[in-house]
């Protein structure tokens, strides 16, 4: 734990030294959902999907390290938290990753959402009620070069009807906002290629059933991704 008055603004930070670590995991299976702070009891309610990884290493480089502090300033709001990164990950492969959807779509998909039998088209391809199930997209065979990550993110979670979340309801919308920063002025991620991956459809997290469907291979010599200061991105369950 450390104080820098040359660093966020002169707040108390903890700083993570990753060392030269290998992290190996067999399975993780996450549930993403969100849950307005005054309601909250012990469960999230408002269910978003799972988040599901297998097979997993990692390498990560010992200059590595995380900073965590409290957001600095009106513009990054009052209670939250700050994430700094400065991360080289040596080599990473994976078994699969995938994003699920744990009832499928219960309401189908025919015509417009509020009003479902009329519209533009009444075909049903995906027909409301308990035959919906669970259903996983993600990526198998997962293969990187060196990733290095260097920048922050700044986490708030509000509940709220303001702005475009009023949306002509009166049931307030939790909210997780994810605020992007740099010390070059972005948010940076670098890898080195290639990236190789299968893309894949299954009724299974894993995506390796008998049912599991390909969709084609990635195959990406390198990538890099610059995100500027102060963009944002608001994730809510519909």
């Amino acid at each position: 734990m450390a104080q820098d008055a040359g660093l966020y603004g002169g707040k108390t930070f903890v700083r993570i030294g990753l060392g030269s670590l290998k992290i190996s995991m067999d399975a993780l299976t996450m549930t993403v959902a969100l849950q307005p702070y005054d309601t909250f009891a012990g469960d999230l309610t408002e269910e978003m999907g799972t988040v599901n990884v297998g097979d997993m290493t990692v390498y990560i480089s010992p200059s590595s390290y995380i900073d965590i502090t409290t957001p600095n300033g009106a513009a990054e709001g009052g209670q939250g938290v700050k994430i700094a990164m400065n991360i080289t990950l040596d080599e990473i492969t994976l078994g699969y990753v995938s994003w699920g959807d744990s009832d499928g779509l219960p309401a189908g998909n025919t015509g417009y959402e509020d009003s479902p039998t009329t519209g533009a088209t009444t075909v049903v391809w995906m027909a409301p009620g308990a035959a919906s199930q669970a259903g996983y997209i993600g990526l198998d065979e997962i293969n990187f070069g060196i990733v290095k990550i260097n920048g922050a993110v700044v986490i708030n979670v509000i509940n709220t009807l303001q702005g475009v979340y009023s949306h002509g309801g009166a049931t307030p919308v939790t909210v997780c906002h994810i605020r992007f920063q740099g010390p070059l002025g972005y948010f940076n991620v670098d890898v080195a290629g290639p990236i190789t991956a299968l893309v894949k459809l299954d009724s299974a997290a894993s995506l390796d059933s008998a049912g599991a469907g390909t969709l084609g291979d990635i195959y990406i010599t390198g990538f890099g991704l610059d995100i500027a200061g102060g963009s944002w991105v608001d994730i809510w369950a519909h």
